[in-house]
């Protein structure tokens, strides 16, 4: 799955390795790999506000601080 930011700068790509690799898209380097999942990375999408949302096969939820790549919120 992929999804790109509201302000064009992110992409995020979910993984079956369980990741979710955020790129620069100015520079084209990944900026963060973002691990906290225990299934593989079914949807992910980008809030308005810059925050990810990830969904893995075990329909665990996580909304994603990516300034600092840790998990605000577990469902």
């Amino acid at each position: 799955c992929l999804a790109l930011s509201p302000d064009g700068l992110w992409a995020a790509a979910g993984s079956r390795d369980w990741a979710i690799y955020i790129w620069d898209l100015q520079s084209g380097e990944i900026a963060q790999i973002l691990r906290n999942h225990r299934e593989e990375i079914r949807q992910i999408a980008f809030t308005r506000q810059g925050n990810l949302i990830s969904v893995a096969a075990d329909a665990d939820l996580m909304v994603w601080d990516i300034a600092n790549g840790n998990p605000t919120l577990i469902i």
